[in-house]
């Protein structure tokens, strides 16, 4: 499937954040996982506009999942965010 393609600056932070990931040894799976998720934020709340309203309101629209899978995308997005 084609991902949908993010805002230059937005594409530029998930790079630098997955390489980031790289160095810290993360797993396959675990940056798999951590780039979907964080490229989905990106789509719905584009770096250069990102706002607290925006990612909390990103994190709302998640509550149609199971609560383990928000709490897991929750902790990916806040290591992104904290990066």
């Amino acid at each position: 499937a084609m991902r949908q393609p993010l805002t230059g600056t937005s594409q530029e932070a998930l790079e630098h954040y997955m390489a980031h990931l790289s160095a810290q040894g993360y797993s396959d799976n675990s940056k798999r996982y951590a780039y979907q998720t964080v490229h989905c934020l990106l789509l719905s709340c584009p770096i250069e506009g990102a706002s607290r309203e925006g990612i909390a309101s990103f994190l709302n629209s998640l509550g149609v999942r199971s609560k383990k899978t928000v709490d897991s995308m929750s902790k990916v997005i806040k290591r992104f965010l904290s990066f």
